[in-house]
C-alpha cells in the first residue's frame, strides 16, 4: 500500500469517513452472522369455500420470546392484528384456532381457520408485522397448497417488514404461471441482497479482501474468486451434498475476518490473495445458505430459488464493491491514505476477534 500526496474535498472526505466508520463501528452485538435472529416461519394455505386454512411454525426462539401460558384467544387475537387477509369479496377473520401443536425440533404450529365473505377465488395476504415485535427481520415463506393434494403447491411467496404483500391472482392455480415465476425469482433475488446487505462479517471480509487491490483488475479478480467459491458450496450445501454446522461455520467465517485483515497489515506481497479469497470463500458460501436452507420450497422452484438468492446476493455484493472503489479511489492520491487503511484493516480484525470470541463461546 504506497503512499502518494495529494488533497481530497470536502465532499471526498466524507464518503471516505462514512466507509471508514462503517467497518469500525459494525460490531454492533457479538452473535452469529447477522445482528438479528433472522428468524424464519413457513406457513401453509389452503381454501375450501368461504373457509381459509392457515398453518405457520413459530421459530423456537421465537415461540419462547412470545412467551408460554398465552391461552388461544390471544393467539387469535394477535394473528387478526398482525396479519390481514382479504379475498375478491373482503376482509377474513379468525373463526377458529386450534390448540399449538408443539414440534420436537422446538417449533410450534398453529393453524389458524379464516372465515370469508364470499368464496375464495383470489388471495391478498399482508403480513401488518407478525412476529416482527419479536424480530425485525423475521421472513416468512408462504405457500397456497391443494386441498386434496398437499405436494401440489399453486402459488408461492415471501412475507417480510420490507415485502408484506402477497397476492394470488386465481387461487385455482389457473393464473399466469409465467408471472408468478417472475414473482418468485424478484422475491428471492430481494432476499439474496437483503441477505449479503445486512451480513455485517460478509461485508467486512469482502473489503478486507479487495483494500489491498491496486487496480480494478486486481479487485476484479479478487471478487470473482470470492464469488465463485461462495457459489460452489452455497449450491452443494442447498442440496446437501455438503454439510457444517452453523456453530462450526460462524467462529470459521470470523478467523477468515481476522486472516485477511491482519495480513493487510503485516502482509508485503498480495498476489495469491485471490487464493486465499477463494479458499475463504467456500466457507462464507456455507454461510449464506443459512437462511435459503430453512426454506421450505417446492421440488419445481429449487433451482429458481437458488439461482435467483444466488444472484440477489451478488447483486448486493456489486453494490458494496462499487461504493468501496470510489472511497478508495478518491484516497488513493492522498498522503493519509494508508494510514487510513491500516485503520480500517485493524477495526475489521478487531470485529473478526470480538465474533470469534462469541462464537466459540456459544459452543462451550
Amino acid at each position: 500500500m504506497g503512499m502518494r500526496k495529494g488533497n481530497l474535498g470536502s465532499g471526498a472526505r466524507a464518503l471516505v469517513g462514512l466507509l471508514v466508520g462503517l467497518c469500525l463501528l459494525a460490531t454492533p452485538l457479538p452473535g452469529f452472522s447477522h445482528v438479528s435472529m433472522r428468524s424464519v416461519s413457513n406457513a401453509f394455505v389452503t381454501v375450501h369455500g368461504r373457509r381459509l386454512e392457515y398453518y405457520v411454525s413459530i421459530p423456537p426462539l421465537v415461540a419462547r420470546l412470545l412467551g408460554t401460558g398465552k391461552d388461544l384467544k390471544w393467539y387469535a387475537d394477535y394473528f387478526n392484528e398482525n396479519l390481514t387477509v382479504k379475498t375478491g369479496a373482503g376482509a377474513c377473520h379468525v373463526a377458529t384456532i386450534y390448540p399449538i401443536a408443539p414440534q420436537s425440533s422446538g417449533h410450534q404450529i398453529v393453524h389458524l381457520a379464516f372465515r370469508c365473505p364470499g368464496p375464495i377465488t383470489s388471495l391478498d395476504v399482508r403480513d401488518e408485522g407478525l412476529f416482527v415485535d419479536i424480530d425485525p427481520t423475521h421472513t416468512e415463506f408462504i405457500k397456497l397448497i391443494a386441498s386434496d393434494d398437499p405436494h401440489h403447491v399453486r402459488a408461492e411467496g415471501i412475507l417480510s417488514d420490507s415485502h408484506p404483500h402477497w397476492h394470488v391472482a386465481s387461487v385455482d392455480g389457473a393464473g399466469n404461471r409465467f408471472e408468478q415465476w417472475l414473482s418468485d425469482v424478484y422475491d428471492f433475488f430481494r432476499l439474496g441482497v437483503h441477505h449479503i446487505l445486512t451480513g455485517y462479517d460478509h461485508i467486512l471480509f469482502l473489503l478486507s479482501v479487495i483494500v489491498v487491490a491496486e487496480t480494478f483488475l486486481q479487485t476484479l479478480k479478487l471478487v470473482t474468486s470470492f464469488t465463485l467459491a461462495h457459489s460452489i458450496t452455497l449450491a452443494l450445501a442447498y442440496f446437501n451434498v455438503i454439510s457444517l454446522a452453523d456453530p462450526i461455520v460462524e467462529p470459521l467465517i470470523a478467523l477468515t475476518i481476522i486472516y485477511v485483515a491482519f495480513e493487510n497489515l503485516w502482509g508485503r506481497n498480495f498476489d495469491r490473495r485471490w487464493m486465499i479469497t477463494f479458499a475463504f470463500g467456500l466457507i462464507h458460501g456455507l454461510g449464506f445458505v443459512d437462511t435459503l436452507k430453512r426454506i421450505t420450497v417446492s421440488h419445481h422452484e429449487l433451482i429458481t430459488a437458488l439461482v435467483s438468492f444466488n444472484l440477489g446476493i451478488e447483486g448486493g455484493q456489486l453494490i458494496i464493491v462499487s461504493i468501496a472503489l470510489l472511497a478508495f479511489s478518491l484516497m488513493k492520491s492522498s498522503s493519509w491514505r494508508l494510514p487510513v487503511l491500516r485503520a480500517m484493516s485493524l477495526g475489521i480484525g478487531g470485529a473478526g476477534l470480538v465474533w470469534f470470541v462469541a462464537r466459540v463461546y456459544v459452543l462451550v
